[in-house]
């Protein structure tokens, strides 16, 4: 014997399961976008060009290890550069690498070095490889959240029912 207002049970579960698996899709890809744009942002405030800076020649003259929380060893180079007044001036790159030859570059290697003429300390690798990357991750998380705005948008049209017919407006 069937269970009177079994029907609307199955029909108010397979909405919840429904509602489920659509808002947590929604959900999933707006964490994914915002993760690879925050990602993307944070990495790029490291990058980000000095404002009003010299650009000069450098030189790697060192690498320094360092071990990060999770034990991976990364490599940082050391720039050397002269700025405007003849003066030498060293820094660690604030971006490193794993590979050999990658984003951490070579010892003798020549780069383009910026730095503020005011502080000339404060100075960054100017042509570094890699330096693209955040811009990509922001370009990635955006396109996530604009395909998910895309997709919330056309499930909220409202759609003709059953034995409507679609019109066009004006007719």
């Amino acid at each position: 014997m069937p269970i009177v207002g079994s029907r609307v049970v199955d029909r108010v579960v397979g909405k919840l399961i429904e509602w489920c698996y659509v808002r947590g899709t929604d959900i999933v890809l707006v964490v994914v976008g915002l993760l690879f744009i925050g990602i993307g942002l944070g990495v790029w405030s490291t990058q980000r060009p000095i404002e009003g800076g010299i650009v000069t020649t450098g030189r790697i003259v060192d690498q320094v290890t360092r071990t990060d929380s999770d034990g991976e060893e990364m490599t940082f180079p050391v720039v050397e550069f002269t700025d405007e007044r003849e003066r030498a001036h060293r820094f660690e790159n604030e971006i490193g690498g794993g590979g050999v030859g990658g984003v951490q570059g070579t010892i003798g290697q020549v780069v383009k070095v910026r730095y503020d003429p005011d502080e000339p300390s404060h100075a960054q690798w100017a042509d570094q490889p890699g330096a693209w990357i955040p811009l990509v991750a922001i370009g990635v998380g955006a396109a996530v959240l604009l395909v998910e705005l895309g997709l919330v948008a056309r499930r909220a049209r409202p759609r003709p029912g059953k034995g409507e017919r679609a019109t066009q407006p004006g007719t």
